[in-house]
């Protein structure tokens, strides 16, 4: 049986094509056999331009069952230079079975407007009703810390009625939820939209309230992306285990959120004990002055220090605070320990008492940002601006580069592999960490790079920070040796053609930095 059909393609992509059947079956698209079906299933991604294409299918029965099947959409995310971004934002609702698959290609919100506003990709749920992915691309800096939200149904028609992100609503910053009320909501810049059954109430966000902290959380890890959710709160008092705030009745996510709570509070003369107790990291100032600093990774842990008042007054309190994964926990207090009239000596050996400026003293905090790496960001950008670049392109014969580095130590074992069209590398990393006070030569951080192909030539490219060594042993395999002198991050990219002639690239690397206690730790990075 061969049966021939015409399909018009609006925006042209790369598509993901699908087909399987019982027996034998084979397929072109404008005269190119996409798929010889032999009773699998089969995927392919294949570009193709809009407008009009001829599909072929040819089927030969068996004495069982019979049939064929094939379909196409846009992968997710397609178009978009955070498709990662969208690939999460996907599966976070519930992927297919919720959202069904692209109905276009990412695209800037106003067409005619490139380069302005926030990225879309539209969806047709498998109801028939609308959806989309919002991505506030512009604040994605560093790329991998604003997420991409789900908006859809009622609340995302009366988001475009209302004017879309140019209205006062502003961007979305979450995905659409249900509330303590047990009603949709959606969650954006300037405040949230609720579908209360019959039609949708629009409200903003909370004013600061006189003793309350005045609290406002994100999603993702980016301290100035827009805010997530706004409230006020009678205490920082949290402990909320492996689960969201508002046990998801907020559109917090579980993991990757950070808080920023501030309040003006009333202190008399006199040396404070302040604690806060973590799970990641947090830092807590007074009036601008850092009190406490705890801004890493880290399981519960309780920091305590002492300030010092010294006139009455009305103080600004901020504290910030991150969550990267796993348990979550919050809590900041203090308390008088003593007053001091006549001033006496209060301060223990060795112990730091913070003085606290005057009031009205100007508010100056030191630059901060959250030490994250992203975990998969499809996009074949270097992280970092590489200073020290070493290519070869299509090598017929072994070559060796090398430059001398400075030693570390320690051992943490870390794997990534990556499977894409015609090829598959794997890359197993074995990662030094140093131990306080080691001198000694020079210690190897090795990656071991094999890489299989059948079709076509690699391009190998080493990119890096500082200094590496490379050494390739042929077209088809690589060793990659290299150590760090310093906290940064490494990336070795590989580019091959697939089968169907366009660049495929994967880029592996991997992150050290260096906590404040001097420890090490590692964030490791897959790029497809």
């Amino acid at each position: 049986m061969v049966w021939r059909r015409n399909i018009e393609i609006t925006d042209g992509g790369n598509y993901r094509f699908f087909a399987g059947g019982d027996d034998t079956a084979k397929i072109w698209i404008d005269g190119e056999l996409l798929f010889d079906i032999r009773w699998n299933l089969q995927e392919k991604i294949h570009a193709v331009s809009a407008g009009r294409h001829e599909v072929v299918i040819e089927y030969r029965a068996g004495t069982l069952w019979d049939n064929v099947y094939f379909g196409f959409a846009l992968p997710v995310g397609d178009g978009s230079t955070r498709q990662a971004a969208f690939v999460e934002a996907y599966n976070r609702f519930g992927g297919e079975a919720k959202l069904g698959w692209p109905d276009n290609r990412v695209h800037w919100w106003k067409r005619d407007r490139p380069g302005e506003g926030v990225t879309i990709q539209d969806f047709i749920r498998p109801d028939g009703e609308e959806a989309a992915i919002i991505h506030d691309v512009l604040s994605d800096d560093p790329a991998g810390t604003v997420p991409a939200f789900v908006i859809q149904g009622a609340i995302w028609k009366r988001y475009v009625e209302l004017g879309d992100w140019e209205s006062w609503l502003g961007v979305p910053t979450s995905d659409e939820f249900i509330n303590a009320d047990g009603n949709p909501q959606s969650n954006f810049r300037n405040g949230y939209i609720v579908w209360a059954g019959t039609e949708t109430e629009e409200h903003p966000w909370p004013e600061p309230q006189t003793n309350q902290w005045h609290a406002i959380y994100r999603n993702g890890v980016n301290l100035d992306s827009a805010p997530s959710l706004v409230r006020n709160e009678p205490a920082i008092d949290y402990n909320w285990d492996q689960n969201a705030p508002g046990s998801g009745r907020w559109g917090i996510f579980a993991d990757h959120f950070n808080i920023h709570w501030t309040k003006n509070v009333m202190f008399e003369p006199g040396i404070y004990e302040m604690q806060a107790t973590t799970d990641d990291g947090i830092r807590v100032s007074i009036n601008g002055r850092e009190v406490i600093e705890a801004w890493y990774p880290q399981p519960s842990t309780s920091h305590t220090k002492r300030f010092r008042i010294k006139e009455t007054g009305d103080y600004p309190v901020l504290v910030e605070y991150y969550e990267i994964a796993g348990e979550a926990l919050a809590q900041v207090s203090w308390e008088l320990d003593v007053i001091e009239i006549p001033p006496v000596q209060v301060q223990q050996d060795g112990e730091e008492i913070i003085d606290i400026p005057l009031p009205g003293a100007p508010l100056t905090l030191p630059e901060v940002t959250i030490p994250f790496t992203p975990t998969d960001e499809i996009d074949s950008t270097p992280w970092v601006t590489p200073t020290d670049i070493l290519s070869k392109t299509n090598n017929t014969d072994p070559f060796s580069d090398t430059h001398t580095m400075q030693p570390i130590e320690g051992t943490e074992p870390l794997t990534s592999t990556d499977t894409l069209p015609d090829f598959t590398d794997t890359m197993p990393l074995k990662v030094y960490f140093p131990i306080p006070g080691y001198v000694g030569e020079p210690v190897p951080i090795i990656a071991d790079f094999n890489l299989t192909t059948e079709t076509t030539p690699i391009t190998y490219t080493w990119q890096a920070t500082d200094q590496a060594t490379v050494t390739q042993t042929g077209t088809l395999s690589s060793t990659v040796d290299f150590t760090w002198d310093a906290s940064g991050t490494k990336a070795m990219t590989v580019t091959a053609n697939n089968g169907y002639g366009e660049p495929v690239t994967t880029t592996h690397s991997i992150s050290i930095q260096e906590d404040p206690d001097g420890r090490r730790v590692y964030l490791p990075l897959v790029t497809r």
